[in-house]
C-alpha cells in the first residue's frame, strides 16, 4: 500500500532507508515478501545470522527480509 511502483527499475543516487520497527511491531511477512526493513531490537547480531528468523528481546539493529513465511536476518 502506499509507495512507488516501478515496472522497470529505480536508481538511487542516494542513501536509501527502510523503515525501522521492533520484531513485535514487523507487519506480517507474509504479506511482504520479499521486502525489507531494520529491526532495533534483534536479540543477534548480524554477522553470522543471515537467513536466521528475527526474534526481538536484544539490542542488535538489524537489516531484515521476508521470505514470505519470516522475516529473517538480510
Amino acid at each position: 500500500t502506499g509507495g512507488i511502483v516501478a515496472a522497470g527499475g529505480i536508481t538511487a543516487n542516494g542513501v536509501v532507508s527502510h523503515g525501522t520497527y521492533t520484531v513485535a511491531t514487523l507487519p506480517a511477512a507474509g504479506s511482504n515478501a520479499y521486502k525489507m526493513a531494520n529491526v532495533s531490537d534483534s536479540n543477534a547480531a548480524a554477522s553470522g545470522n543471515y537467513g536466521a528468523t528475527v526474534a526481538g528481546g536484544g539490542s542488535n539493529k538489524v537489516k531484515v527480509f521476508s521470505d514470505g513465511t519470516n522475516w529473517v536476518i538480510a
